[in-house]
């Protein structure tokens, strides 16, 4: 599987810990006239990860390391966005809120009352390599909200396994 839920028995109460892990293509390409199919295997040393907790205020956490916004001099920044270029994992876990939020909508699912959460990601998972970093954070991101919400993708949303791929690629395009 792509994910895996991650007991912990410090975790908060209401604390919710998805971790899903690097994937490498070996033939096939959604883009490539395969239609979406692949042949492909997961790579268990690198994965990704995305915590919720209960918060009174809605807090997508930029994580210190993936998304800095202070450098030592204005060498150092160059460095950076030569390296990473403008965007980390920030801007993922924010289109995979969007995305949810939006399949919640079209299904009908009121959240209003559910309460907020603040998230934060890390990832391991080497970046520009073709190991599916962006989309480990999005799968970790989508069934942290599915269990924070108590939501079934097929039952509550509507979207069935098959499905939940191009959900991904949709958050990432």
């Amino acid at each position: 599987a792509l994910n895996q839920t991650v007991e912990d028995s410090n975790e908060a109460p209401g604390m919710v810990t998805e971790r899903s892990y690097a994937r490498i293509g070996l033939m096939g390409n959604p883009s490539d006239g395969f239609y979406g199919k692949t042949v492909s295997m997961l790579i268990g040393n690198f994965y990704a990860e995305v915590s919720l907790r209960p918060s009174e205020a809605l807090v997508l956490e930029p994580n210190p390391r993936l998304d800095p916004s202070s450098f030592e001099s204005l060498t150092a920044y160059h460095a950076h966005a030569n390296l990473c270029g403008y965007y980390g994992g920030l801007r993922v876990v924010q289109a995979t809120v969007k995305k949810f939020l939006d399949l919640c909508l079209a299904a009908g699912v009121d959240l209003g009352g559910a309460g907020n959460f603040a998230a934060r990601y890390d990832t391991n998972i080497p970046r520009m390599v073709g190991l599916s970093g962006s989309s480990a954070i999005v799968v970790a991101a989508f069934r942290c909200l599915l269990r924070f919400y108590k939501l079934d993708s097929n039952k509550d949303l509507g979207i069935k396994p098959e499905a939940l791929p191009q959900v991904v690629l949709d958050v990432e395009t």
